[in-house]
């Protein structure tokens, strides 16, 4: 009789256990994947929303939209974070606005970075391989032209380059040596 009881409370406990592990792993799932396939173009106005975590706790978010314009798109991005820093909790948030080409190259972008003590910008437009880049960083603003040996791109715009390329799976890895 007691074998039978703590073989049925062991059953159960082993029950309770593994349900308890399976929403655990439910909860913490990680994104849906992509909704875009290789080689499908970008026509409509998309968004997307994260959230920022950090030790399991949310100190933020993040969105991005990519709007399609008449020689290739718009990329916004924005993030909100709450920093703990020295005991107190800082507002932090940066925003980004980009053009690029149908091939995803950069074109111009604005960048902010904002908190309650700091704010930083910088603007930058591509034309004949340089970039003009002016920086404005505490309250000292600077312009200067950087000559480009590649066309650039920034990583705002690798996941929907990534996406629209149509990319092969493969066995096979190539590398290019310098």
């Amino acid at each position: 009789m007691l074998v039978k009881r703590t073989l049925g409370i062991s059953v159960v406990l082993f029950w309770c256990v593994m349900n308890f592990l399976l929403i655990k792993r439910q909860i913490a799932a990680p994104p849906p994947a992509l909704t875009l396939s290789g080689g499908e173009k970008i026509t409509a106005r998309s968004e997307e929303w994260w959230g920022i975590f950090y030790r399991g706790e949310k100190i933020g978010y993040a969105t991005q939209s990519i709007t399609p314009v008449a020689k290739g798109f718009e990329l916004r991005d924005r993030s909100v974070l709450n920093l703990n820093l020295l005991g107190t909790v800082q507002p932090a948030s940066t925003r980004l606005e980009m053009a690029a080409n149908e091939d995803w190259i950069l074109q111009r972008f604005n960048f902010e970075l904002e908190s309650k003590e700091i704010r930083f910008s910088a603007r930058g437009i591509v034309s004949d391989n340089r970039l003009t880049l002016e920086v404005d960083s505490a309250g000292h603003k600077s312009t200067q032209e950087i000559k480009l040996t590649q066309a650039p791109y920034l990583l705002a715009a690798l996941k929907p380059y990534v996406v629209t390329q149509q990319l092969e799976t493969s066995d096979q890895r190539r590398h290019r040596r310098p």
